[in-house]
């Protein structure tokens, strides 16, 4: 039997965020939603969770929702998370992911909310020959993104050590993908598989950004894991406390031509793309080792590819 839980999800207005509000509401949690809408939208917060608006730089507004909220757990989903925006800007994302991440673990602390769920990412770790990643490998990131995410987990651990926080899950996501069944479009995303949609909704090509990796086909190869299985991770965390860190993926990498065909064959036609030059912040091969998660939790990622691609397209308006 599940126990009802208080649960703040910070950033749960977003893409990932409102796809757990609305799953943990279902299990009968009682749900309250701190985002700056900045990125998120009031309209895909599901109607049994609460709602307050404000931004985690924002220590006051912060504390208050604590305490409106009296949470025994926190989701911590509220970042920049664009490597292309945080090499151009990179005060704003330390602001956001940093400063921020310091607010929450004071507001934590000063609430004694005993547990912590943080969306960390795969961008924090050393990129090496083989591409394949366990939580015990070197960190040393490539982008201004993944260096405010290590940090940010560094607090985290050093709140764990000195006791003020009990049990921190640090998820690290590989590459979310597809739809929760809200039909949560980015338009400003810089994601594959919306902007592949987008491409195939405005009847252009899609954009490869590199094709001299050394991979298989030359472009980037990632491990892209449905945000339904994203959600799962999170409701095994809080009905059975994970403590530590877990990479989030399928263990299986598909390169960016790979999903261009995925969309092609989901469509019934080729998708054309044009090959403009590598990002900065960007690594040629990333894919999560995922048995630390499948020892610790019951967890285990279930969709395919094709649901990636088919609920992305039916979500941008771009399937036939």
């Amino acid at each position: 039997m599940t126990t009802t839980k208080q649960i703040l999800v910070i950033g749960g207005a977003g893409y990932i965020g409102s796809a757990c509000v609305a799953r943990l509401s279902a299990e009968g949690h009682r749900v309250t939603v701190f985002d700056n809408l900045s990125s998120g939208k009031r309209d895909a917060v599901s109607e049994d969770a609460a709602f307050i608006e404000g931004d985690i730089r924002d220590a006051q507004a912060l504390d208050t929702a604590f305490a409106q909220s009296v949470p025994n757990v926190v989701i911590h989903l509220a970042a920049g998370k664009s490597v292309e925006e945080g090499e151009h800007n990179p005060e704003k994302y330390f602001s956001i992911n940093v400063v921020g991440t310091i607010n929450v673990l004071e507001a934590v602390a000063k609430h004694d909310v005993p547990h912590l769920i943080f969306s960390s990412t795969a961008a924090v770790y050393q990129p090496h020959a083989t591409g394949v990643y366990s939580e015990e490998d070197a960190m040393e990131p490539l982008s201004v993104y993944g260096t405010t995410k290590l940090i940010a987990e560094m607090l985290i651990n050093e709140c764990v050590r000195t006791q003020k926080l009990t049990t921190a899950t640090i998820f690290r996501y590989f590459n979310v993908a597809g739809d929760a069944g809200l039909r949560f479009k980015e338009e400003k995303a810089a994601n594959l598989f919306p902007l592949i949609a987008q491409a195939v909704r405005e009847g252009r090509g899609a954009t490869v950004f590199g094709d001299d990796y050394e991979t298989t086909d030359g472009t980037g190869v990632r491990d892209y894991i449905h945000i339904n299985d994203i959600v799962e991770a999170h409701v095994h965390s809080i009905n059975e406390p994970l403590h530590g860190t877990f990479n989030l993926g399928m263990n299986q990498g598909h390169s960016v031509l790979e999903v261009i065909k995925a969309f092609a064959a989901a469509l019934g036609y080729d998708v054309p793309y044009v090959v403009q030059p590598r990002r900065a912040g960007d690594a040629g091969t990333a894919i999560a080792d995922v048995e630390k998660m499948h020892t610790a939790s019951a967890w285990r990622a279930t969709h395919t590819l094709a649901d990636m691609v088919t609920s992305t397209l039916e979500t941008y308006g771009a399937k036939n």
